[in-house]
């Protein structure tokens, strides 16, 4: 069946129509699954030693084998410790890998990590934008940059720049000196290899902190503020790299960059060719973004988060997330109760999607079929038969349940047999829809959708307006046009979430504040409704966010008209909208987080 999937650029915006991105990057990038995904079978927990010990056999029931998943790759490495100032225990099974579990009940909005990354950088779009230490913005609030004096600008690489002279100092302790005189070459490097030059930043930071690390002198307790301490540097050797899961130009180009190193950087930082390449596909494979904190989707930085990457799986019903902090910061927070020894999880990918799309995601970039609870429900008592079904035609309350792709070589291979016969049945009504008449539906729609991101790219957003509003209406169930037009998207149908987020932007481009909201509160159900994000969930809070925003501009409309009552009205449901992105991001970003205080601010 034909996928659609979330674009990275649709994001919501009450100020602008985004753009979407021309070509994929590291801009992607989320934690790995490394240890071979969340939510397989279970199996018994062993504690994560260097060499995990069996236990003896039952002689009324036999045990499952033990673990024979691998202990740290350097003995030196004591991960209970490095983990030890939070509420978690680390296991390690066969089936989980590394994991982490809830020590105790642990409440909604609990830190159960909070890593500093052994590695960061402020992405090369943004250099200007952040603070390259604390990440503090270096714009006002009215977006407009600010000057930064060349007193707080590093004239010797002209990369990285600083919202004070205290934080370059911090930097340049911290280790910016030992790359500070190979950063500034890396453009003409990237560009002769057409390799990604924040690639290049990230894997000579790795470098550099791996002398920092071979130079460090141990520390007493309680000299090192526990927020300044990196992850150290091996750590990064137990992350999975897929370097032969990488295509082949990948590897070619990243090959000419690692030589084009050896000729620029410092002789006691260079590690062989083949291990410049591997430490590239381990930050392909495991860096994560940090996004900016002034309340945009964007990630304004990257970071490579061992602890993180090893010990929190995934799950498509996660009961964590993760938040990027200042100083490179990742933390991992509680979205709902966590009772004790159940398995922390986070989520690798966009939840609003089809469980086809989530598995074929996970598959190609991290490399695991996945087997969470929410991907092993029977299709027809699972959310994710509205996110890719049909509205039956006859009853039109159930959906045409479209089966998910049993097996990995499945789902990447294309259907086979005499497709003609085949026929999805309605889960309410019992109603059947052949094959053929569901691929035209979702076709049109498909091909209505791929035409309004077409018109977005060409600025040509009344035009793009106009379509994405014809693809809602068309599937409206309550529309007269629509009523007797045979199966229709599922109202909660991921192609018309998708087409939401632009057409809303559009709105707000051509100044139709009120369609905007109505449009927002519609998506508002969708997401709350689907059962596809869990409780508290970062995602949800944005869009309430941005429904208070555009309240608020209704209300100065009205006040320009001197409609008190209409300004008062939606001031009133503007601060509400605030007010319910606040309760969630207290408990997704915690109280003190920039994002938390932003939504508070305007309650």
């Amino acid at each position: 069946m034909p996928r659609t999937s979330k674009k990275k650029s649709d994001t919501v915006s009450a100020a602008t129509v985004a753009e979407p991105s021309a070509s994929v990057d590291l801009s992607s990038l989320t934690l790995d699954a490394t240890n071979g995904g969340g939510g397989g079978d279970e199996t018994e927990p062993t504690p994560l030693t260097a060499a995990a010990a069996s236990k003896p056999k039952s002689k009324k029931k036999k045990k499952k084998p033990a673990s024979t998943v691998a202990g740290p790759s350097d003995p030196t490495i004591d991960y209970p410790a490095l983990m030890s100032a939070f509420p978690i225990t680390l296991r390690t099974t066969n089936a989980k890998g590394r994991h982490s579990v809830a020590r105790e009940p642990l409440a909604a909005g609990v830190t159960v990590c909070l890593e500093r990354a052994t590695t960061f950088i402020v992405r090369t779009p943004h250099l200007q934008e952040l603070c390259h230490w604390c990440m503090d913005p270096l714009t006002g609030e009215d977006g407009k940059e600010e000057k930064v004096t060349s007193h707080f600008a590093c004239e010797s690489c002209g990369v990285a720049v600083y919202c004070s002279k205290g934080c370059m100092e911090e930097d340049a302790r911290d280790g910016h000196a030992l790359t500070c005189g190979t950063v500034g070459k890396l453009k003409d490097v990237a560009e002769r290899t057409d390799v990604d030059v924040d690639l290049l930043r990230m894997v000579v930071g790795l470098m550099a902190r791996r002398v920092e690390d071979l130079k460090e002198v141990v520390v007493k307790e309680g000299k090192v503020d526990s927020d300044k301490r990196r992850t150290p540097f091996k750590c990064v050797g137990d992350l999975v790299h897929h370097r032969d899961k990488n295509d082949a130009a990948f590897i070619k180009v990243v090959t000419a960059a690692a030589e084009a190193l050896h000729e620029i950087m410092p002789k006691d930082q260079l590690v062989p060719v083949p291990d410049i390449v591997t430490l590239a596909c381990k930050v392909n494979t495991n860096a994560h973004g940090l996004g900016d904190s002034q309340s945009r989707n964007k990630d304004v930085a990257l970071g490579l988060f061992p602890l993180g990457a090893l010990f929190f799986n995934h799950s498509c019903t996660p009961n964590c997330c993760f938040v990027g902090q200042r100083h490179g910061q990742l933390a991992f927070r509680t979205l709902r109760p966590v009772p004790k020894d159940e398995e922390l999880t986070v989520s690798y990918i966009d939840l609003y999607a089809p469980r086809d799309e989530r598995r074929l995601n996970l598959l190609l970039t991290k490399h695991f079929w996945c087997k969470c609870k929410r991907c092993t429900m029977p299709i027809d008592k699972s959310p994710d038969r509205y996110l890719n079904g049909l509205l039956c035609s006859k009853c039109r309350k159930g959906v045409y349940v479209i089966p998910p792709s049993p097996t990995p070589e499945s789902i990447m291979t294309p259907p086979t047999g005499d497709l003609s016969t085949r026929t999805y049945t309605c889960d309410t009504c019992g109603d059947a829809l052949t094959h053929t008449a569901a691929e035209t539906i979702f076709a049109r729609a498909d091909s209505k959708y791929s035409e309004g991101i077409s018109l977005i790219r060409q600025r040509r957003y009344p035009a793009a307006r106009m379509t994405f509003a014809r693809l809602i209406q068309s599937h409206d169930p309550s529309a007269s046009s629509a009523a007797e037009a045979g199966p229709l998207l599922h109202p909660r149908h991921v192609l018309l979430l998708n087409a939401s987020v632009p057409l809303m932007n559009c709105y707000v481009y051509e100044g139709d504040h009120n369609a905007a909201v109505a449009l927002n509160r519609r998506v508002l159900a969708m997401v709350e409704g689907a059962g596809a994000f869990p409780p508290n969930a970062p995602e949800v809070s944005d869009y309430w966010f941005n429904l208070g925003e555009l309240l608020m501009e209704q209300a100065g409309e009205h006040k320009k008209a001197k409609k008190m009552t209409l300004q008062k009205k939606c001031e009133k449901e503007g601060k509400q909208a605030f007010r319910n992105c606040w309760e969630i991001r207290k408990v997704a970003f915690g109280e003190g987080h920039a994002k938390t205080a932003a939504a508070e601010k305007r309650m």
